[in-house]
């Protein structure tokens, strides 16, 4: 939506606190209403999704201290891992790797790992099958394999803003988990 001012002005005052559960540039139109309205002096706010890396360097220090999401990757995760994929990335791109970047990485280093487990022989399908199924990773995300099922079993972060001084960027926002539930 262009306006959420309705939205807004709809939630009852005597709710406890709003999970913004919005996507793309409603995240800044959102985040911008929010403030407008006086929200943050009546209630707190918390998300899913909505201030991942990609939009905190269109938003001011007003998120500093937000919930910012419950996600599978925040690029404060404070792991060796981490730091050497977030510094790669921020002097490579000049910004903040999100959970997209990170997917992606995740997934290459994934495949790369089983290719090596067969030693490169990918016309052997049921090999390397088995091999995409038996990988363990510890990446920047923390540690990562898959169940019987074939579903991830990965970390899941509650991450709040801070605000931090990047050797690259310089001063950014940044998730920082706050809370993990391990091997969701």
């Amino acid at each position: 939506t262009k306006d959420y001012g309705a939205t807004i002005a709809g939630i009852p005052p005597d709710t406890d606190g709003v999970s913004a559960q919005v996507v793309g540039v409603d995240r800044l139109r959102f985040y911008e209403a929010w403030f407008n309205f006086g929200m943050d002096k009546k209630m707190k706010i918390v998300g899913g999704y909505w201030l991942q890396e990609d939009m905190l360097p269109q938003v001011d220090d007003r998120a500093v201290g937000l919930v910012a999401n419950s996600l599978h990757y925040a690029a404060g995760i404070d792991t060796p891992e981490n730091k050497a994929f977030v510094d790669a990335y921020t002097k490579a791109y000049k910004r903040l790797p999100s959970w997209f970047g990170e997917s992606a990485y995740t997934a290459g280093l994934w495949t790369k790992t089983a290719i090596d487990k067969i030693n490169g022989n990918v016309e052997d399908k049921d090999a390397f099958l088995k091999a995409m199924r038996s990988v363990e990773l510890k990446a920047p995300r923390g540690p990562l394999k898959l169940d019987a099922y074939d579903n991830p079993v990965q970390n899941v972060y509650i991450s709040k803003i801070e605000k931090r001084k990047d050797p690259v960027l310089g001063d950014v926002l940044i998730p920082v988990p706050i809370k993990t539930y391990e091997a969701v």
